[in-house]
């Protein structure tokens, strides 16, 4: 267990999410990088400060969207803390139920990020091991357009 938490970047080769944002990104799909840092509060944002700030690599595909809300596909290539939330916050889509990162509305009384998908190697045997969850309904009852 040791050996994977010491070294989770090159173990875990997958992970997924999905999330509603509210307002929909102007782009439908796009990659985020910026230098992740935290404040006094707790508080992770971006930065420009080399030597503050760690990479954080998100890309993000939206799915389907309803009025303000979008259903958004999520990928990380980092593990940084807080960084979907700060991603989506940063580019003007903060998370619904969010409102530590800016949300207005908490549609479904929750935090809505959902991670979907893990994928890493097994540290003794090296097996791939791939753990998949469906999507919370709510999401979709949400940003499902009317028909």
């Amino acid at each position: 267990m040791l050996e994977m938490r010491s070294n989770w970047d090159f173990y875990v080769k997958e992970r997924k999410y999905v999330c509603v944002t509210e307002n929909v990104p102007a782009r439908s799909e796009d990659t985020i990088e910026s230098l992740l840092t935290q404040n006094d509060h707790m508080q992770v944002f971006s930065t420009t400060d080399e030597s503050r700030g760690q990479l954080a690599v998100t890309h993000y595909r939206v799915i389907q969207s309803r009025g303000r809300y979008a259903l958004v596909d999520v990928e990380i290539f980092t593990g940084k803390k807080n960084q979907i939330r700060v991603h989506m916050s940063e580019m003007g889509c903060p998370i619904a139920g969010d409102l530590k990162y800016g949300a207005e509305t908490n549609p479904a009384r929750r935090l809505m990020l959902h991670n979907y998908c893990l994928s890493f190697i097994h540290p003794v045997n090296g097996e791939l091991m791939r753990f998949t969850l469906p999507t919370p309904s709510v999401f979709r009852k949400i940003t499902t357009p009317d028909r």
